[in-house]
């Protein structure tokens, strides 16, 4: 298993950006669980999961539902720009299911 860590010291950066480099994998599985990027393909899911409270309620934007393409934008530009800034977003999957975000 792999971990993510920031360099030299615990904690984010005071400026709370992050280098390329400090992200040096791009899948993490642990006991019945993967972190992974979220993909495009993930919009469909994403739409059925802002309507469920506990989902929305840690990300208040997706609040009073998601349309399919606003959760496909989400998917595909912000997902991927974050991790193109250092800031990945993580798609937390069981069994191969998207079941939340991180």
């Amino acid at each position: 298993m792999h971990s993510y860590a920031y360099p030299s010291t615990f904690g984010p950066p005071a400026d709370m950006t992050a280098s390329k480099e400090m992200i040096a994998v791009e899948r993490l599985a642990g006991e019945g669980f993967v972190l992974d990027p979220i993909r495009a393909g993930d919009a469909q899911r994403l739409e059925v999961l802002s309507e469920d409270e506990e989902f929305s309620r840690w990300l208040p934007w997706v609040r009073g539902g998601f349309t399919r393409e606003r959760a496909g934008e989400f998917a595909d530009e912000f997902s991927r720009e974050n991790w193109a800034s250092g800031q990945p977003v993580w798609a937390v999957r069981i069994d191969g299911v998207l079941m939340g975000v991180v």
